[in-house]
C-alpha cells in the first residue's frame, strides 16, 4: 500500500512517546439509551452529553439525588472524582412511548469510548428493579457509531476502581416532570425520563492492562510488544524495526517486510480510503499482515503469576480476508476466527479466564491477506481479584 511504502522511505527510528493517563480521575461522557431485553441499543432512544453531528438530543446531568438540582453540563461534562461515593440524577426529554429497558454507560478522562455499561428494566413505581452490567455482546450507540458494550460495572483508570452501586431510570410518567428540552434546561411540554446512578471511587491494587490506553510508539513498551511472527503458532517473535507519523496522523510501527500497526492518536477520525471504511476512530489500533501473510502480533508479558481475564475485539477496517487469534505461550490457540470483506466490523473474543505465571505471554496476531490488510484490534487484561472486572470497548456501525 503507498501509505505504508511511504513510511518506509522516511525509515524514521521508532520514538518513545508515552501516552500515560493522568493521576486524576474525571467523569467526561454519559450516554443513556433505550433497550432491548438484552441490552441491545433501540434506534432512537438515546441521550448524549456530548453534541454530535448527527444531532443526537442531549442528557442532562445533576450532581446529587435533589430532582430539582442544578444541572452541571452545558453540554459538555468534566466532573473530577476523589475517592468517595457520587451520586447524579440524570433528564432526558422524550418524544416516543417508553421501552423496556434503559443503559447507563460511561466514558472517564476523555475516553473514546465507554468503559462501564449498565442496564436495568424501566421504574415504573417507587420499588427501583435491579441493573446488571450490559453484557459485552450488546450493541450500543456511542458517538455516532454502533459499538460492543464494555460488559462490566466497573473499571480501573489512574489507579482508582470506579463501580456502579445503583442505577435506575423511570418512565415518563413516574415523576410527571418536564425540566429540559432536547438542546435547553427548558420545559418543551413533554415528559421526561429521569434515571440515576451512583458510584463508588476506590484505590485500585492493580490495573487493567489496555494496550490501546498504554500505547507508546515504541517495539517495546513495558509488558507490550509490537512486531510480528511467522504464522501465529510458528516461529520467534520479532518487534518491530521502524516507528513514525503518516501524513494522515496515524502512527505506525513496521518491519521490512511490511508487517505493521497502525494507532490513531490524533484525537480525530483519520479516513483514508472512504469507498473500503478504511477508518480509525480516536484511540483505535489495527494490525496488518505482511506481504507473506506473516503475522502482525502485540504481544503481553505476564509480570506476575495468578488469574487474568483478557477480552481480545477485532473488527474489519479494510477489504482483505484476515485471520485474528490469541495464542498463549506461543503454542496454544486461546481464541481465532476469520474476518471476511463481507462481514460486520466486529468481531469479538468471549472474555476469558486463564491462569498464568511470570513471563507467560499472550500473543494478539492477525495473519492473512497483505492487500489492504488493516484489521482493527483492541486486547484488555485485567488481573482478577478484589472484585477486578475485565472492561472491554469498540466500535463502528
Amino acid at each position: 500500500m503507498n501509505r505504508i511504502r511511504s513510511v518506509l522511505l522516511l525509515a524514521i527510528c521508532a520514538l518513545s512517546i508515552s501516552r500515560i493517563a493522568p493521576a486524576q480521575v474525571r467523569l467526561t461522557n454519559i450516554v443513556s439509551e433505550g433497550t432491548d431485553s438484552a441490552g441491545n441499543y433501540i434506534g432512537g432512544y438515546d441521550w448524549h452529553t456530548t453534541t454530535l453531528l448527527s444531532g443526537a438530543w442531549y442528557l442532562w446531568v445533576i450532581q446529587g439525588d435533589n430532582l430539582n438540582g442544578a444541572f452541571i453540563n452545558s453540554p459538555g461534562l468534566d466532573v473530577p472524582l476523589d475517592p468517595g461515593t457520587y451520586t447524579f440524577t440524570l433528564y432526558a426529554t422524550h418524544n416516543k412511548p417508553d421501552v423496556g429497558h434503559y443503559s447507563l454507560n460511561l466514558a472517564f478522562n476523555g475516553q473514546f469510548r465507554p468503559s462501564i455499561c449498565v442496564y436495568a428494566p424501566t421504574q415504573t413505581s417507587i420499588v427501583a428493579p435491579a441493573f446488571v452490567a450490559n453484557p459485552a455482546s450488546s450493541r450500543l450507540r456511542w458517538d455516532d457509531a454502533i459499538v460492543p458494550s464494555s460488559g462490566a460495572a466497573s473499571t480501573v483508570i489512574a489507579n482508582r476502581r470506579i463501580t456502579v452501586t445503583d442505577f435506575r431510570y423511570t418512565a415518563t410518567g413516574l415523576y410527571n416532570v418536564d425540566r429540559v428540552a432536547p438542546y435547553s434546561t427548558s420545559p418543551d411540554g413533554r415528559l421526561d425520563n429521569v434515571g440515576q446512578f451512583t458510584l463508588l471511587v476506590e484505590p485500585a491494587t492493580e490495573p487493567p492492562y489496555d494496550v490501546e490506553a498504554g500505547f507508546a510508539l515504541s517495539p517495546t513498551n513495558g509488558v507490550w510488544q509490537y512486531g510480528w511472527k511467522p504464522s501465529p503458532l510458528a516461529g520467534e517473535f520479532y518487534p518491530h524495526s521502524n516507528g513514525g507519523a503518516t501524513p494522515s496522523g496515524l502512527d505506525v510501527l513496521i518491519s521490512a517486510n511490511n508487517s505493521h500497526l497502525n494507532y490513531n492518536g490524533s484525537g480525530r477520525t483519520i479516513a483514508l480510503n472512504l469507498t473500503q471504511r478504511s477508518t480509525w476512530y480516536p484511540g483505535e489500533m489495527s494490525l496488518h499482515p505482511g506481504q507473506n501473510g506473516e503475522a502482525s502480533t502485540i504481544r503481553w508479558t505476564c509480570s506476575s503469576a495468578g488469574r487474568y481475564v483478557f477480552y481480545a475485539e477485532f473488527w474489519r477496517i479494510d477489504a482483505a480476508n484476515t485471520n485474528p487469534t490469541v495464542v498463549l505461550n506461543n503454542t496454544t490457540v486461546l481464541w481465532s476466527a476469520a474476518i471476511r470483506s463481507a462481514t460486520p466490523r466486529a468481531e469479538y473474543a468471549t472474555p476469558t479466564t486463564v491462569q498464568l505465571n511470570a513471563g507467560d505471554t499472550l500473543d494478539f496476531c492477525v495473519g492473512g491477506q497483505y492487500a489492504s490488510g488493516n484489521t482493527g484490534t483492541r486486547a484488555v487484561i485485567t488481573p482478577v481479584g478484589d472484585n477486578a472486572q475485565v472492561w472491554i470497548a469498540h466500535g463502528d456501525g
